[in-house]
């Protein structure tokens, strides 16, 4: 029997994914349930199981884009079946969700494959056929995709194809700097001195006066996370506004607010009330609560939330999940608490589904739960987003209240946004109406 090994479909918004690496190795023997692949979506690293025992045929290479339900490697229960399989050819083929599995005979695994895709980049509607990364790839290195053939399916340009033609460019680059230096023979006005060559990671590596402690692999959530990290900062004009806010009203009416929740199993944090009041501060100063999507900036008319919860992916190794709470101007206080308190128990057990890391509108990062000390953070806004507020620990700080120094609990924020969509103005009334609720929690109430 041959079984398939195809991109799942992990959400309503998932259309497609990466390949980020093989778990196991083309020939490979396989037992049920093991980790064979790992893809990355936009939001999130996921690991599919092999679904038979048997041995690996790999047809997708890491770096592959595919969409949900394309047929990226095949499992034989036997040598043999797997000896057919290599002679026939397969290359990558997208069956419809659900459909059934393939004839189970591998004699006729030939006439079951797909052919290669005819590498024609087809304008459906004057648009080019180009998956979203790869477009936004091409877009940070300002690179030229139109006359590009891709090499996905049906000529789609995918991710390795903008890499090889940004690699191509530089390289084209450094021929042209290279050939308009002037040579040491014919030059009499110019002296050229060669600067040293700069030591390469492999020659620091092999340098032995450097121990090296333990080498942990950049893939999966990891590696996602580095790459939508330097999206970020290439993409958006981000500034950074600092401030702090007199926690002193909001402290009690916590704890108010758990005593009379007491043994319902729900206990409010700081994290819910700024959710909270977040999403009725967006509501007064919508500018914030956009995108800019091609040269359009878009108001969103929802108020989708996303938190940043912090998980731990193995030894010495953490990451870093942004779930959402979908349209909480909308919510309660009790109920904003259970859905947060619902999507952190999941991102910590690896259980989030896609569709619950997308769509927001405005994250929000609190660091005073991991460092107790004073401090501020610069965050990173998380695209495509325009803002994102940035929090951390409450301090007892001395402060001016009616012309009187007392002691009041301060609680430094930061706010990170993108120039291209805002200026200040409506930071400083962001700032101004959340630090107005924070102060006197009776506003919520209107």
């Amino acid at each position: 029997m041959v079984k398939d090994i195809f991109i799942p479909k992990l959400g309503m918004t998932m259309e497609e994914a990466t390949i980020a690496e093989w778990l196991a190795k083309d020939g490979d023997k396989v037992e049920t349930g093991q980790l064979i692949l790992v893809i990355d979506t936009e939001k999130v690293a996921h690991e599919v199981e092999s679904p038979i025992s048997g041995y690996l045929l790999i047809l997708a290479a890491p770096g592959d884009v595919h969409p949900c339900g394309a047929v990226v490697g095949k499992l034989a229960e036997t040598m043999e079946e797997l000896a057919v399989l290599r002679k026939s050819d397969l290359t990558v083929e997208v069956k419809e969700i659900g459909e059934s599995e393939p004839s189970t005979d591998p004699s006729t695994a030939k006439g079951s494959s797909s052919t290669a895709p005819e590498k024609i980049n087809d304008k459906k509607d004057g648009r080019i056929n180009i998956a979203p990364v790869a477009k936004r790839l091409a877009e940070q290195h300002q690179v030229d995709y139109s006359g590009l053939t891709g090499s996905g399916p049906g000529g789609r340009i995918v991710k390795k194809d903008i890499e090889e033609l940004i690699n191509a460019q530089s390289a084209a680059a450094q021929r042209s700097e290279t050939a308009a230096l002037p040579s040491e023979k014919n030059s009499k006005d110019v002296d050229v001195v060669a600067a040293p060559p700069k030591e390469t990671a492999d020659a620091i590596l092999k340098n032995e006066s450097i121990r090296v402690k333990k080498i942990i692999p950049l893939r999966g959530m990891r590696k996602t996370i580095a790459q939508r990290m330097h999206s970020s900062t290439t993409a958006a004009a981000r500034v950074s506004v600092l401030t702090e806010s007199d926690m002193s009203e909001m402290i009690p009416l916590r704890k108010y607010f758990n005593e009379k929740l007491s043994g319902t199993g729900v206990k409010i944090t700081f994290t819910d009330m700024l959710i909270l009041i977040v999403a009725k501060v967006l509501k007064s100063v919508p500018i914030i609560n956009s995108s800019l999507v091609d040269d359009q900036i878009k108001v969103w008319e929802d108020i989708n939330i996303g938190f940043a919860a912090a998980v731990s992916i193995g030894e010495n190794e953490h990451g870093l999940m942004v779930p959402v709470i979908k349209n909480a101007d909308q919510k309660g206080l009790v109920e904003i608490s259970r859905a947060r308190k619902e999507l952190t128990d999941k991102a910590r057990q690896g259980k989030l589904s896609p569709d619950e890391m997308s769509g927001s509108t405005f994250t929000i990062t609190n660091t005073g739960p991991i460092y107790s000390e004073w401090h501020l953070q610069t965050p990173i806004i998380n695209q495509p987003e325009s803002a994102i507020l940035g929090t951390s620990v409450i301090v007892e700080r001395p402060v001016v209240k009616k012309g009187e120094i007392v002691i009041g609990s301060i609680m430094p924020m930061s706010l990170s946004f993108d120039h291209r969509v805002m200026d200040g103005v409506p930071i400083s009334q962001f700032f101004a109406k959340l630090n107005e609720m924070i102060q006197d929690p009776r506003m919520l109430m209107l």
